[in-house]
């Protein structure tokens, strides 16, 4: 009887530790699929909640700025707020939606 209580408790407490884990390692999972993309602003269209960036080498690339987006212009901001040919800075998901950005002012722009 003890050992059949023994057994129960050992159980719970691993289905608790389990639980406990889930979230934490849901985080890194989500945190690993997060590509890093630099370059600058070359174009803001705040209807789409986009920022198009040109990379060093050219490429051209168009993140989606969700509502849930860190998004750092010197100090948050909105999206408006983001001046053409400003150096930038995402860390975007595979479906091309921000987790944050980082916009640098080139000069005297602020």
């Amino acid at each position: 009887m003890k050992t059949g209580k023994l057994v129960v408790l050992s159980l719970c407490a691993l289905a608790l530790v389990g639980l406990a884990l889930s979230p934490v390692l849901a985080q890194e999972k989500a945190k690993a699929k997060l590509t890093k993309i630099a370059g600058d602003v070359g174009n803001v269209n705040e209807e789409k909640n986009t920022i198009t960036i040109v990379t060093r080498d050219a490429k051209i690339i168009t993140i989606n700025i969700p509502q849930k987006a860190k998004l750092q212009i010197a100090k948050p901001g909105k999206l408006a707020d983001t001046p053409l040919g400003a150096a930038i800075e995402a860390n975007v998901d595979e479906k091309g939606d921000a987790a944050n950005v980082l916009v640098v002012p080139r000069g005297g722009e602020e």
